[in-house]
This record gives C-alpha cells, sequence and structure tokens, in this order.
C-alpha cells in the first residue's frame, strides 16, 4: 500500500510561490493508493479558496483521497457548504446524543441562516479495499468554527465507536487537523480523551498537519501495552515558510509505501521553488 501525505495547501493569500504544476507531476508519479490530505486547504475560507483547492485535488490521480477540515478551512458559517460542494460530500456522522454536546456550533440554527446543511461537524468513516486490506479512514473534524484551538466532541467519539464495532476491517487510520501528541499554543484541548479512543480501538496511526512542522512519533501506553504512531507532514505549499526554513519546517509533504511491514518506507520531500521551477529534496526512513 502507498499513502500521500499532504496537509496545509493554505490556497488563498498564504499560497506560496510555487509552479503546483511541477508539484502535481510529482505527487501524480508516486501511483498512490491514497492520499490523506489533513486540513487547511485555505486561508480564510473563502469560496474561491476552497474552488482552487479542489481544483488542485481533482487533478491528483488518485481515486481514493480523503481530505479533512482545518482550522482556517472553519472561518465562515458557509465553511461547511463549501467543502461539501468543492472536497467531498459524502455522509457525515450525527453525534450520538445531542443533549450531552459540549464543542459550541455543531448545529448552525435554521432560524437565523440560510445555509444548505446545518450540520456543522463534518466527521466521516471512508472505507478502502487496498491491495486485499479493508482499510477504515476515520477523518475527525478537530476545529471549531472562528478558533484556531481544536476540540472533538465526545458524542461524536460515541457515534465513531458503534461505527468502529460494527464494521469488518483489517488496519484503521485517523486523521485529524490538530496533533493530538504535540502542538503549539493553539492544540488540541482534549488530545488525552482522543489518545484513549485510539488505543481502545487499535488505531495504527494518525495523520495530521497545523503545526506546519514535521513531527513523526511512536506512543506505547505501558499500562495496556499498546502503541500507535503519529505522523505530522509540514505545510505543503504555504508563503508562510521561508525557502531558508529549518528542515522540519520547509514545504513538504511526505509519502509512505508498505506502512507497518517490515519493508516499510516512509519518504520526506521537502520542495525549494526556484522561479518557475522546484528543486525537490528526498530523505528516506526505513
Amino acid at each position: 500500500m502507498k499513502i500521500i501525505h499532504i496537509t496545509d495547501m493554505h490556497f488563498g493569500p498564504y499560497q506560496w510561490f510555487g509552479n503546483n504544476d511541477l508539484l502535481l507531476d510529482r505527487l501524480n508519479s508516486f501511483d498512490a493508493d491514497l492520499i490523506f490530505n489533513t486540513g487547511d486547504m485555505t486561508t480564510d475560507s473563502l469560496e474561491d479558496e476552497y474552488q482552487q483547492a479542489g481544483e488542485f485535488l481533482n487533478k491528483l490521480e488518485c481515486k481514493n483521497i480523503v481530505s479533512i477540515m482545518g482550522n482556517h478551512d472553519k472561518f465562515s458559517k458557509r465553511s461547511g457548504d463549501f467543502f461539501r460542494k468543492y472536497i467531498y460530500d459524502g455522509k457525515f456522522i450525527e453525534p450520538k446524543n445531542i443533549s450531552k454536546l459540549e464543542k459550541p456550533n455543531i448545529y448552525i440554527d435554521k432560524n437565523t441562516s440560510t445555509l444548505d446543511n446545518y450540520l456543522y461537524d463534518l466527521n466521516f468513516v471512508r472505507e478502502f479495499d487496498i491491495k486485499g486490506e479493508k482499510i477504515l479512514v476515520l477523518g475527525l473534524d478537530t476545529c471549531v468554527l472562528n478558533c484556531h484551538y481544536g476540540l472533538i466532541e465526545e458524542e461524536i467519539l460515541h457515534s465513531l465507536a458503534d461505527i468502529i464495532k460494527s464494521t469488518q476491517h483489517d488496519r484503521i487510520f485517523t486523521l485529524t487537523h490538530h496533533s493530538i501528541l504535540s502542538g503549539d499554543e493553539n492544540a488540541l484541548s482534549n488530545s488525552k480523551r482522543v489518545t484513549d479512543f485510539i488505543l481502545e480501538h487499535n488505531i495504527e496511526a494518525n495523520f495530521c498537519g497545523h503545526t506546519h512542522e514535521l513531527d513523526m512519533v511512536e506512543v506505547r501506553d505501558i499500562m495496556l501495552n499498546k502503541t500507535y504512531r503519529q505522523f505530522m507532514s509540514g505545510t505543503m505549499s504555504s508563503r508562510t515558510t521561508s525557502t531558508s526554513a529549518t528542515s522540519t519546517e520547509a514545504n513538504m509533504y511526505c509519502t509512505y509505501e508498505n506502512l507497518g511491514t517490515s519493508d516499510e518506507k516512509i519518504t520526506i520531500i521537502r520542495m525549494h521553488p526556484d522561479g518557475d521551477d522546484i528543486r525537490f529534496e528526498e530523505t528516506v526512513i526505513t
């Protein structure tokens, strides 16, 4: 199985000076089975930014692209409609018990707005058959309307748990925008609860973004004797990242081959725009 992880493209005023056509050629040359896009596709949640992000994603030659929202994608009450229109319009998970909701703005009041859709927390489960393995990918919406910090609704986790228990699968991955294990001043506020959820359901790895820095870690719960890994990539194409940035902060994306096997190969592809050209720099971890 071959996976590409991209994140934090920031279409709009934060979008980089690089040649996106060359970037697409490079991404498509990998022939990925799955592409994980962990949010912040836009800068200000504007419709034209969502449209640009959607056009970019549609040029990726992979039929299995999974995208989630980032905090920058949720700065507008229209964000949910734009996400459905340009990125993904699948079945989204309803909270298990709406009387116990704690996260603000999971539902937008129908009496005060004219949105097409009023469920604003866009969590989902997608199933894939990759080379004979049944893969579950959980897209977790860690974002709060008009906020930078992250929070996952407890009642969403309860709903997801029911789906996991009733679905046949070989492997599970989660996608979050905010990091579960490490972060910045705008971190995921209930990361311990999400870690417990991941360990309980034997989720293999989490993929995330948000900080614009590279971080790959493995955690073992000594009491439960369970492990999982988190792969946080730096931003793929943000102008906020200097071409002279350190190795953990450069524009980049990551690829994963045979993840979790003895033949595992992780490649970090850093990108340095040079006029109409891009210099690609690879670091391989085996």
